[in-house]
């Protein structure tokens, strides 16, 4: 999707989670130049946010018309409802594996996260994994298909690896209820990486569950985390 966002891709962003990606370089760098930088996309990417949540509160049929230009590029995660700006900071500039999150905006500095697919169980099957320096977390795939196949969501999380003594905590039960209707805890749906690949500033298991109500799940990982964040979304 081109950064030059078009009107009816904005009204159609529900939630949008914005993020300012930091990463290291051992490069000397004009630290003004690049505060700058980062200022102005920070400006820009909270206008675009407000812009958002009043097209959002004022419900279906409405619209905003929202000109804008960048100086630099940002990428767009359309299954996440999701803009990223990232930039390459000196290593002074910034401190390395931090991350802050203010309403919809994340600052994420780093980018030590590994996302992929393997059979960590050993039954023969891919899970998903996603991994920083501080803890490894497995998630049941399921393969997204038509029809949808059958999922359950207390079987979801399958394992969290503490890395530095070798924990592990194998999880029983990972059930996800809605206003505690226990039959919104399975139906149909699939487990995806968002973005696999390596030397990431994050990364983010999406799960969709078909039931009543049908909801997404977003499993996030940042590179400077020992927790995951667990999100539901788009309850409908």
């Amino acid at each position: 999707m081109n950064v030059m966002l078009s009107l009816a891709a904005i009204v159609m962003i529900t939630t949008a989670s914005i993020y300012i990606v930091l990463t290291q370089s051992k490069s000397a760098l004009d630290s003004a130049s690049v505060l700058g930088d980062i200022d102005q996309s920070e400006s820009f990417l909270m206008l675009l946010d407000n812009q958002i949540s009043e097209v959002e509160k004022e419900g279906a049929g409405s619209s905003r018309l929202f000109p804008f230009s960048v100086k630099d590029s940002y990428e767009v995660l359309d299954e996440e409802d999701s803009v990223i700006y990232e930039k390459t900071a000196a290593a002074e500039f910034v401190e390395y594996q931090s991350s802050v999150i203010s309403d919809n905006l994340v600052f994420v500095s780093g980018s030590q996260v590994d996302c992929y697919e393997k059979d960590e169980t050993g039954d023969g099957s891919s899970e998903l994994v996603m991994e920083n320096p501080f803890i490894k977390a497995v998630f049941r795939k399921t393969a997204r298909a038509s029809p949808l196949p059958a999922i359950r969501t207390n079987e979801t999380f399958i394992s969290l690896k503490e890395k530095s003594g070798g924990s592990v905590l194998n999880f029983t039960n990972s059930t996800i209820m809605i206003d505690g209707n226990l039959t919104s805890s399975s139906g149909t749906g699939y487990t995806e990486i968002l973005r696999t690949g390596s030397d990431k500033p994050f990364c983010i298991v999406h799960m969709l569950v078909n039931s009543t109500p049908t909801y997404d799940v977003f499993y996030t990982l940042y590179s400077s985390s020992d927790f995951i964040v667990a999100d539901v979304r788009n309850i409908r």
